[in-house]
């Protein structure tokens, strides 16, 4: 039994030359959500109690609460220290046991467990850099704002510290990359129940559940826009008018993964050794990786990692990274031609067979923003029959024809749309449309993968020999594809328009490698 505590303490950056970087802090909960305007008058949202002033936004969608009176309020600030609060009281307990539970050594029960943290990497937090009031984005000139613009150094066009009233004429304001005050290490609790047992003098046989589950993971959320806020006929003006986005750092989601784990294995004995291992798991999350929301296959991605920075429970769903099966074996042999001659003797032969389910991915829309947030690119939704997965998969085509039925395939059909503000019915034969599909639904194509070697050694003298082996990946050519195009505005929708790229090919075909080695 091993029992311990870890401390972890990971510092808070600070500015080592003073008075460069900022951080946008959020304001009082309870402040009353007016204020004065670039000329001085008094302007309120919807919700506040003041009846005298003139409302900024008439949205009915706009959301008053005290968070986003905090966003409201909230203000560029230059912190040389303590930019984000420090947390000292990270502290990790683990603990192991291994049982031999018969006393002949060959049963052994094992089990650990254990709270793990996680240091956040540089690209969360330095982006910071490009906040006000020393920085901010702006765009002028005959594209944007249909005049020539003089030089930079003309007063009132530019200045330090920013002036945000100056630059507001040039239909920009700021984006804010914001570190939430309260800040925390992620850390995930790790824990996992294994069974071993022996038969006979070679093999050995091992059941285990392992599980994970992460909590205050990081992500980003533009937390100043809100689902309706380009609603026609009503205000489109952000939670914080002074902000273009605030693309808010915090501990906003959470993970599990579980999985059985089965695998039997033989030592090397009589030329043979063997191993074969199958997972069968399932990873549920709500953002797998801090900056990659929404993501369009083979087209990038698009801003704004949720769908709506307001009900982030709805991206909870199967990890980017989820794989439901896999299963891999492994052998070595030594084969018996020529056994102990000098000269002929020295064979081997080895192979590795891998098969797993696909990944999933989400049915998204680059050409419209269904919740009206002002982001394109929100998920789909299905009005077929049944489940997409079990109607609309084909199997009898190949994922580049067509992985997704070419037969329910009709994007850019007018009058698609479906909002969080009322849906359309679709026409008969086309069910994709944009809606309320949940992240991650659909899988896609599985990968099968063969390598084999055979080698032949030469032993040259007792210290020295020759090894030459010729190795083949993916021996049997067989295709294997990536996840077919996931935007429905996309003419390739539901296409597989390119294949998976392991080891040392760039197409993913059939690969043979020659080598030699001289061992002494």
């Amino acid at each position: 039994m091993t029992v311990g505590l870890r401390w972890d303490y990971f510092g808070v950056p600070h500015n080592f030359r003073p008075n460069i970087d900022s951080n946008l802090y959020d304001g009082s909960s309870s402040f009353n959500q007016c204020r004065n305007n670039s000329h001085g008058s008094s302007v309120c949202f919807p919700g506040d109690s003041s009846p005298t002033a003139p409302l900024v936004s008439n949205n009915p969608y706009f959301p008053i609460n005290p968070y986003t009176a905090s966003i409201f309020s909230g203000q560029f600030k230059i912190m040389n220290h303590d930019i984000w609060n420090k947390d000292p009281r990270d502290f990790a307990p683990r603990f192991g046991l291994a049982w031999d539970i018969f006393g002949d050594q060959k049963t052994i029960l094992r089990f650990g467990g254990g709270i793990f943290y996680d240091r956040m990497y540089n690209n969360i937090f330095e982006n910071m850099r490009f906040n006000g009031p020393l920085f901010a984005f702006a765009e002028a000139g005959l594209l944007f704002s249909g005049t020539t613009q003089g030089p930079y150094s003309t007063p009132g066009f530019y200045s330090v510290p920013i002036n945000i009233a100056q630059i507001a004429p040039y239909g920009a304001t700021p984006s804010a990359r914001q570190i939430d005050v309260n800040m925390k290490a992620a850390y995930d609790e790790q824990v996992n129940f294994d069974l071993q047992r022996q038969i006979g003098t070679n093999w050995l046989v091992d059941a285990a559940y392992v599980g994970t589950f992460g909590h205050r993971l990081p992500g980003y959320v533009d937390v100043t826009t809100f689902a309706g806020r380009e609603l026609g006929g009503v205000s489109h003006s952000r939670i914080n008018p002074d902000l273009g986005s605030d693309n808010s750092r915090a501990n906003w989601f959470n993970s599990n993964y579980n999985s059985l784990q089965l695998s039997t294995s033989k030592r090397f004995s009589h030329g043979f050794q063997f191993n074969a291992n199958y997972t069968y798991s399932h990873a549920l999350d709500s953002l797998s990786d801090v900056f990659n929301g929404r993501q369009f296959i083979n087209g990038g991605s698009i801003g704004g990692t949720v769908d709506d920075p307001y009900r982030r429970y709805l991206e909870y769903g199967n990890a980017d990274f989820n794989l439901a099966q896999r299963f891999v074996s492994y052998g070595v042999w030594d084969l018996p031609i020529f056994k102990g001659h000098k000269w002929l003797g020295g064979w081997s032969f080895d192979a590795t067979f891998s098969i797993q389910s696909g990944q999933p991915f989400s049915i998204l829309d680059t050409g419209s923003d269904a919740n009206l947030d002002g982001y394109d690119g929100q998920r789909g939704e299905y009005f077929g029959p049944g489940s997409p997965m079990n109607l609309v998969v084909t199997h009898r085509l190949s994922p580049a024809d067509g992985y997704i039925d070419p037969r329910f395939v009709n994007p850019g059909t007018p009058g698609f749309i479906a909002t969080l503000f009322g849906a359309s019915v679709p026409a008969a034969g086309a069910p994709w449309t944009d809606g309320f599909l949940g992240r991650n639904t659909m899988t896609g194509p599985k990968f099968v993968g063969t390598d084999m070697s055979i080698a032949k050694k030469f032993q040259v003298t007792e210290r020295v020999a020759m090894k030459f082996t010729v190795s083949g990946f993916n021996i049997f050519n067989h295709p294997n594809f990536e996840n077919p195009v996931n935007d429905i505005n996309n003419p390739s929708f539901g296409q597989s328009i390119t294949d998976v790229q392991p080891n040392n090919s760039s197409s993913g075909a059939r690969v043979f490698q020659f080598s030699g080695r001289l061992d002494f």
